[in-house]
């Protein structure tokens, strides 16, 4: 009988322990978005008034950017962009929680796209074929100490 209680109990915190780690993690093929503090975004040559940037951890080539009311999402792998319903992102403090943006975006169409190392950070040159709006957008590069040149 006191081994049966034992077994009750351990098996109690155990299972416990497991809801409490699943519910820290994100659902199953869920983007976290985190804010990136240290970008930087121009419309036309000037600073919008609203605006962040969102990049993901492990997945640098993604990139969310706000726009005022306005989300899009770029993939500068495959050098696409789209615009993210903001009904389709989850707010988590400061950062956001969507699918992949390929599934719940609608594309819009990029007629230039350039890419720069601009020393601390990497410029990206778009023209979006909705608007025609061209956008500059300086991501900064990971700190390599290993350079030596930090």
């Amino acid at each position: 009988m006191k081994a049966a209680r034992s077994m009750i109990a351990i098996l109690q915190r155990t299972s416990l322990l497991v809801l409490i780690l699943a519910s820290s993690l994100p659902a199953a093929g869920k983007l976290t978005w985190k804010l990136e503090e240290r970008a930087q975004l121009k419309i036309e040559g000037h600073v919008p008034i609203a605006w962040n940037v969102y990049t993901i951890e492990k997945r640098k080539n993604l990139v969310l950017i706000l726009l005022g009311r306005r989300y899009l999402a770029m993939d500068t792998k495959t050098k696409s962009v789209w615009e993210i319903d903001p009904k389709d992102l989850t707010a988590k403090g400061k950062d956001f929680e969507s699918d992949e943006p390929e599934t719940i975006g609608k594309k819009i169409p990029v007629t230039d796209w350039t890419e720069r190392d601009v020393g601390p950070a990497e410029r990206i040159l778009i023209t979006l074929g909705d608007y025609g709006a061209k956008i500059e957008l300086e991501l900064p590069h990971l700190i390599d100490l290993r350079r030596g040149i930090y």
